[in-house]
């Protein structure tokens, strides 16, 4: 089991505290992005004839990623928006 944990941080552009050309007012949502948190789990048994089975989930909890004012809405540089995932690997020795 691996526990993914990326800190708050505050996005330093500082176009995106451009006050609105319309209204005059700074938007601040997305400044500070939340943590992000989470749990994969893989499992992986040796079979007979060289042979390895590999299976894992990514993001068990399907937690989704934390707001910040990019064009995905999030930042994939720290996050996925893709949440849970499965994977099955079969790998066999010649």
């Amino acid at each position: 089991m691996t526990l993914n944990y990326i800190h708050k941080y505050i996005d330093q552009r500082a176009s995106i505290l451009a006050p609105n050309p319309v209204s005059g007012q700074i938007i601040t949502a997305g400044r500070t992005v939340k943590p992000f948190v989470t749990a994969d789990v893989t499992y992986q048994v040796e079979l007979p004839w060289d042979t390895k089975v590999t299976a894992t989930v990514n993001n068990i909890l399907d937690e989704d990623p934390p707001f910040a004012r990019l064009d995905l809405n999030y930042d994939p540089f720290t996050a996925s928006g893709l949440g849970r995932t499965y994977k099955i690997a079969v790998s066999k020795r010649f």
